[in-house]
Parts: C-alpha cells; sequence; structure tokens
C-alpha cells in the first residue's frame, strides 16, 4: 500500500495531457516526447495494475474473513 500512496494517477493523467498538448507544438519536433510518453503511459498502466490487484487482495481477504467468522 506504501508504494500505492507514492503514485497519482490523476497527476500522471495531467501530465500526459500536457505532454500530448506540447507534443503538436513546433518546439517538440525531434524532442524527447515520445520517450517521456512511453514512459508516462507505463507509469500509469503500473499504477492502474496495483489498483486491480489491491482490490483483488482486499476482495479475497473480506471472503476469507467472513468465512472464519
Amino acid at each position: 500500500m506504501d508504494a500505492r500512496r507514492r503514485v497519482d494517477p490523476d497527476a500522471i493523467r495531467r501530465e500526459i495531457a500536457a505532454t500530448e498538448a506540447n507534443a503538436e507544438q513546433p518546439w517538440a519536433a525531434g524532442s524527447t516526447m515520445d520517450r517521456t510518453m512511453e514512459s508516462l503511459r507505463a507509469q500509469l498502466a503500473t499504477v492502474e495494475r496495483l489498483e486491480r490487484v489491491i482490490g483483488d487482495a482486499d476482495s479475497r481477504l473480506r471472503l476469507l474473513n467472513a468465512r472464519l467468522d
């Protein structure tokens, strides 16, 4: 959970939107925008996977707890 708290998916989404907007600017041609976008998308995918794993683990623990009660 500690690792998940350090990453803000909304902030990553905002950064992706800002980077996409800047990628259309003339000065961005030949820059590292593509690699930046790739990195941001990978970060977002990781956060989304973490959220799914945490949700699944929480559901399983609740079920186990209910069965033990």
